[in-house]
């Protein structure tokens, strides 16, 4: 057996398997990573039609109508540009970052239980894309605590969603709204 892995033709055989290997490890396995890692509305972010908000104290719906976002929940009133632009570029680059806890006890002080959680639902189509427990911010505030109602898994995101969703209103302001139509 000593004798046949001594034979050079063997050994470089075993050499170039080996740095053949490594190599296809090296190109292969960002991407393999970068697809686990890849944001889970990426794709979908620009044909999104609906998302609603909705906390213990107030229930906002949004919808998009002939590539403009309103306020369903405010009697279809236009919304604020700029909050909607916060929202989407979370949303789109949206995804779990760390597993924080299995244990349903913790829900609640991480804020991702069905009373404290902010509920987030984005549709397609009127297709369910995702449906989330938005808790609260996480230990660097670049981050919140998420949870998918079904499960008992609290993650940590990895953008602030929480601090996105939080808005007292969504529509834009009355003053604003008649300084566009001027």
């Amino acid at each position: 057996m000593l004798k046949k892995i001594t034979d050079p033709f063997i050994l470089s055989f075993l050499i170039l398997v080996i740095l053949g290997g490594t190599l296809a490890y090296l190109k292969i396995g960002p991407r393999l990573k970068e697809k686990q890692n890849k944001p889970w509305l990426a794709d979908k972010i620009e044909s999104v039609d609906k998302i609603r908000i909705k906390n213990s104290q107030q229930e906002a719906i949004l919808i998009k109508k002939n590539n403009k976002w309103l306020v369903a929940s405010e009697n279809d009133s236009a919304t604020d540009p700029e909050k909607i632009k916060d929202l989407l570029g979370a949303l789109g680059k949206l995804n779990k970052k760390e597993l924080v806890s299995e244990n349903e006890d913790n829900q609640q002080k991480l804020g991702v239980d069905q009373e404290n959680g902010i509920k987030l639902k984005v549709y397609q189509n009127n297709q369910l894309l995702l449906d989330l427990l938005v808790g609260y911010a996480g230990p660097d505030f670049e981050k919140a605590y998420i949870r998918f109602p079904n499960e008992k898994k609290v993650y940590l995101s990895n953008v602030p969603l929480r601090s996105v969703l939080i808005q007292p209103r969504w529509a834009k302001e009355v003053k604003e709204a008649a300084e566009d139509s001027s």
